[in-house]
């Protein structure tokens, strides 16, 4: 799947093989012509950076998040 998510304080070796809390089965959606499958939930540090959400725990992947 792919995401049109703008997070760029983060490198691809920063975020591969971590376990990321992202919204999925609402659609393709066409955002600035880029096609985003999923959406990754995060939230802005004091600083501005878009800190990426994630589990504390080990979970199963594709588990629901309520």
């Amino acid at each position: 799947m792919w995401s049109s998510a703008q997070i760029t304080n983060y490198g691809p070796a920063a975020l591969l093989g971590s376990l990321v809390v992202c919204v999925c089965n609402l659609g393709a959606k066409n955002i600035a012509g880029f096609t985003s499958e999923l959406l990754i939930l995060g939230a802005k540090d004091a600083a501005g950076n878009v800190t990426v959400l994630g589990p504390r725990s080990e979970v199963a992947i594709g588990e629901p998040v309520f």
